[in-house]
């Protein structure tokens, strides 16, 4: 696979984890155990296939998977669902 496809695939699986981070970290706050679960596994899974990704690959795709942290968690933020 080109380097430049694997450094979208780590843009969103980054963008994605830091998505499931932020959705888990709200879950906790509102008290939602069945919520933050699913999160929490979710971003574990995704975690992990990343790291793998960038250790066996390349360390410069780190740059995308930054990129990727601040686009998951604006994404994640842009509503507060706590103050709904």
């Amino acid at each position: 696979m080109p380097i430049a496809a694997l450094a979208v695939l780590v843009f969103c699986m980054s963008a994605a984890i830091d998505y499931c981070d932020c959705r888990c970290t709200m879950s906790v706050m509102a008290r939602e155990p069945n919520a933050a679960a699913f999160w929490s596994i979710v971003q574990y899974v995704l975690g992990a296939a990343g790291f793998v990704m960038v250790v066996k690959v390349s360390l410069w795709l780190m740059v995308p998977e930054c990129l990727g942290l601040l686009v998951g968690t604006r994404l994640a933020l842009r509503k507060d669902p706590l103050k709904s």
